[in-house]
């Protein structure tokens, strides 16, 4: 009898762990969504000139904030699904039905498809940013005209290497191996 009351601290910590994860993955998911959304939306609207609102006048710096929105909330978000597919693997939560897309086989090729995209959309933006500057005999620029290109095209490299991260063949094969070693 002695034996089981040892184990009780133990289960009663597994208990608090699974409700912490099941809190974190479904309290972070909307809003991750969100911010990548909202970031993606104003990026895409400052990249063509400043905006005003009211006496406010949002330029490159609100860009700039807009593009790490996107980045910090397509982190927060493969972040969230990753969990959540672990969580799920090792008995803490439910299996999912919509995440179960994360482990379709088409998954990887799709993540390859969106990140070529995406290194392609960068590089390309780098390379027109440096033949501009080489047009103006590599001297001084218009600092709210350059980054206009210059931030996107950082934006989609980012992008593009957390995205390669995130979707690789041994980040999935450990979170299988970790649920089934459970």
């Amino acid at each position: 009898m002695l034996r089981w009351l040892i184990l009780i601290p133990f289960a009663l910590g597994l208990a608090i762990l699974s409700g912490v994860v099941a809190l974190m993955v479904f309290t972070t998911l909307i809003p991750d969504m969100g911010t990548a959304l909202v970031g993606a939306v104003l990026t895409a609207r400052l990249v063509v000139g400043p905006v005003s609102v009211g006496p406010a006048v949002l330029d490159v710096q609100s860009l700039l904030l807009a593009s790490t929105a996107v980045v910090v909330g397509v982190q927060a978000l493969l972040f969230a699904v990753l969990s959540r597919t672990y969580a799920a693997g090792r008995g803490m939560l439910p299996p999912s039905g919509r995440l179960h897309t994360v482990d379709h086989p088409q998954a990887l090729e799709r993540g390859a498809g969106v990140g070529a995209l995406l290194i392609a959309a960068g590089v390309v933006g780098v390379l027109v940013s440096v033949t501009r500057w080489a047009g103006d005999d590599f001297g001084p620029l218009d600092a709210s005209q350059s980054l206009r290109l210059a931030i996107p095209s950082a934006l989609a490299l980012s992008l593009y290497l957390r995205d390669k991260v995130a979707l690789t063949t041994d980040e999935r094969d450990a979170v299988r191996a970790a649920a089934a070693a459970a």
